[in-house]
This record gives C-alpha cells, structure tokens and sequence, in this order.
C-alpha cells in the first residue's frame, strides 16, 4: 500500500487466495470488499485474480470489479492461441487490452 503514492498506479490487483475463499471465509470477502471500494475511491480499476467459477463472477460484478481473469474465462494461452479465441468468440468484445495485458471485463 505504501506504493500508491509513490509510483503512477492506476490499478489494484486483487490476489486468487482472496478469490478462492471469498465463499468460504467471510473476513476475505470483506477484504474484496474493501480493495474494490479503495480502487474506486482512489480512482483505480480494481482486478480479480483467479477466478474460477460463475459463482465467484456473480459475486465480483456485484461489488462493482471492473475487471477479472481466471480459468473461468481461459486456461492461459500462448499469442497464438489467444489471437484464435478472440478471432472466432463472441466474447471478443468484451476483452479490454491495458499495457499488453488481455483482461476481461467483467
């Protein structure tokens, strides 16, 4: 956290160990909660690392993450292969590129 102000950071990631036991550990998910809510206060775009199930998006895009990456959308893929999904998915619009890095909007 001392880092925010330090350097130009316009986004926050939020780590796959709060992801995955945001069901199962209320004291995580409030800690989602409140690095979402610190994002936005701070002006940042906040995203979920390790997302893996429905259930987990449903739960992101309602507390208003912007972004999110995970085995739910893809195994990681090399250029190639991630060129091809986007080419032929009806997804391809929602995926949002930010400093080379391919993330989906959530």
């Amino acid at each position: 956290m001392g880092y925010l102000h330090q350097f130009p950071v316009d986004v926050l990631k939020i780590d796959r160990s709060f992801v995955s036991q945001m069901f199962l550990d209320e004291n995580k998910r409030e800690l989602v909660k409140v690095i979402v809510a610190l994002a936005h206060s701070l002006g940042m775009d906040a995203i979920a690392e390790g997302i893996e199930s429905q259930e987990q998006l449903y739960q992101l895009k309602s507390l208003e993450c912007q972004y999110g990456q995970g085995y739910y959308f893809s195994k990681p893929l090399n250029p190639q292969e991630a060129e091809r999904l986007l080419n032929k998915s009806s997804m391809a619009e929602k995926f949002h590129r930010q400093d080379s890095s391919v993330l989906l909007k959530i």
